[in-house]
């Protein structure tokens, strides 16, 4: 495909992310568990904010501070990028009760692909997240380009490489194999930029 095409198009004004939903931590936490760092990652947690982040439960709404903290703390773990990645996948895993499972669940039989994930973005967010804002454009036939912008905790390494499992776990609800690689010139501290194809 010789041009771009979009898909989801960028709000004239973005409003940053300013809470998010606890279970998306929680889920993180459970797999920091899983892989033996939950103690090391409680040490790394700020102090001021250690207190709120181990008591967190699934289900409400808190400040983005609390999630920035959660990933700056995950930042501090000596854990290769590789394995972050497998952790962002195994929370989008355990997240799968949400819209998108449903999405999946409803349209399999009608042979939905994950434009259908891509056309959604938005609605999808807003399950987790409140502000912040998707753009997408279609580059072929199995391949898009993702921009997530007004992510504070867009500074964290952990959950940005952590996000890429996250969405390759989503996108597979769709096909048998997604690819998500990081576009880092067009990715700053609030806006994750992401390639995306699918087999």
């Amino acid at each position: 495909m010789a041009k771009s095409e979009t898909i989801v198009r960028l709000p004239l004004r973005v409003q940053p992310a300013t809470e998010f939903r606890s279970t998306l931590v929680c889920a993180s936490q459970g797999s920091l568990k899983a892989h033996g760092y939950f103690d090391t990652y409680a040490k790394s947690l700020a102090p001021e904010l250690a207190t709120d982040l181990l008591t967190l439960v699934p289900g409400e709404w808190k400040p983005v501070k609390l999630a920035l903290a959660h990933y700056l703390a995950c930042d501090a773990l000596p854990m290769p990028s590789a394995e972050r990645e497998q952790l962002g996948s195994e929370v989008g895993r355990r997240l799968k009760e949400s819209l998108v499972s449903t999405m999946a669940r409803l349209s399999r039989g009608a042979g939905a692909t994950p434009w259908l994930l891509v056309e959604n973005l938005d609605k999808l967010n807003s399950h987790t997240w409140r502000g912040g804002a998707f753009s997408a454009t279609r580059e072929g036939p199995k391949d898009a380009i993702v921009e997530w912008h007004g992510q504070p905790c867009a500074v964290s390494h952990h959950f940005v490489v952590g996000y890429l499992g996250f969405v390759s776990g989503l996108m597979e609800l769709f096909c048998r194999k997604a690819f998500v690689r990081l576009l880092p010139g067009r990715s700053d501290e609030t806006r994750i930029a992401y390639a995306v194809s699918w087999a």
